[in-house]
């Protein structure tokens, strides 16, 4: 997906994205317990909604990013990575509640995590301000120190 952010041609990063949410619908289907085939595909959508102006159909594509993730964290609970990608998709759909709830789950299972991850996840621009996304950012500056 790189090589799809450096061309300016917005038809053929379209093209690309197709082709690899193509290749993760088939990797699911051949192993419908794939985490990271799961994971991958929440993370295209998320890489498509990106590139979407209309609210609706941005909101859709988060949403279904979001079902890639919950499918992936059913399939392993226990990767921190796709709590964390969780909370980022709820974060960038205004969702501060569950957002903290994917971060507690993350924290969980990774009791190291940083501060420093959240204040510099631009994903989270719009829960920042959230009293639940404080309160938790608190939590880890005070184990932190």
């Amino acid at each position: 997906m790189k090589q799809a952010k450096t061309t300016e041609d917005a038809e053929e990063y379209k093209r690309i994205l197709v082709s690899a949410g193509t290749k993760f619908e088939r990797a699911t289907q051949e192993n419908p317990h794939d985490a990271t085939s799961w994971s991958n595909w929440g993370a295209l959508y998320g890489e498509q909604a990106k590139t979407i102006e209309n609210p609706e159909e941005r909101a859709l594509s988060l949403a279904l990013a979001d079902a890639k993730f919950e499918r992936a964290t059913l399939e392993n609970p226990y990767d921190a990575d796709i709590w964390f990608n969780r909370a980022c998709f709820a974060a960038l759909l205004n969702r501060p509640v569950e957002c903290v709830q994917f971060l507690e789950k993350w924290r969980e299972i990774q009791p190291d995590v940083s501060v420093d991850k959240l204040d510099n996840d631009e994903d989270f621009n719009l829960v920042r301000n959230s009293k639940e996304f404080l309160d938790f950012r608190d939590k880890l500056e005070k184990k932190s120190s």
